[in-house]
């Protein structure tokens, strides 16, 4: 699992997961309508991209670069008392959502293996 965005005025963290993480760890403290919205985004993600190891970036003739293979396809919003959690899609926080202003920021990649740990992060 790793977090590198922090919603800062609502103390909200986005979490980046791997399919089995999603399943086994985020997934049993969610209601099942929650669950069937995380699959859903998850399966999509699926369809979409290739899932491996490495993230891979390439070329693409509309943009600089696109992403051609991702690690993490299941996301979430998630809060440091662990008391919200929301399934989100991959794609979902980009600036133009917000007319150029994007509510999250960019901080450095930590990455863990339990979801406690985000109860020790400090902003």
């Amino acid at each position: 699992m790793r977090i590198k965005l922090y919603k800062p005025h609502e103390m909200i963290y986005w979490l980046e997961c791997i399919e089995a993480e999603a399943e086994n760890i985020i997934h049993p403290l969610l209601p099942n309508k929650l669950v069937e919205i995380s699959k859903r985004h998850i399966n999509k993600i699926k369809m979409d991209w290739k899932i491996g190891d490495e993230e891979v970036w390439e070329e693409h003739p509309h943009d600089v670069y696109c992403k051609k293979v991702i690690k993490y396809p299941a996301c979430f919003h998630i809060d440091i008392e662990l008391k919200h959690i929301e399934p989100a899609h991959m794609t979902l926080p980009f600036s133009p959502m917000w007319n150029a202003y994007n509510p999250y920021e960019l901080i450095n990649e930590i990455n863990f293996s339990k979801l406690e740990d985000i109860k020790k992060l400090v902003k």
